[in-house]
């Protein structure tokens, strides 16, 4: 859940009595519920496990390829090849 901010103090009297009130009567799930869902989800998981060790190298290097490629293809398109 997040958190509630801090800018109450930005609103008139009116609409902070009103957020008061919308968060009185928030609904919560129960923690039977939470728990079941969170089993569920644990059910749901793929298992993919950590990420790689070297992912962000690889994913440069897959962007410096997309580049290098577009770059390219503006070259052909302009005609200088």
């Amino acid at each position: 859940m997040t958190e509630p901010d801090d800018s109450s103090d930005e609103l008139d009297p009116v609409d902070e009595a009103i957020g008061d009130q919308l968060r009185a009567i928030r609904p919560i799930p129960r923690p039977a519920f939470r728990g079941a869902l969170q089993r569920y989800l644990l059910i749901l998981d793929p298992g993919y496990g950590p990420r790689p060790e070297k992912l962000r190298p690889i994913v440069a290097m897959w962007i410096v390829a997309g580049v290098l490629l577009l770059v390219l293809a503006a070259i052909v398109a302009g005609g200088i090849i």
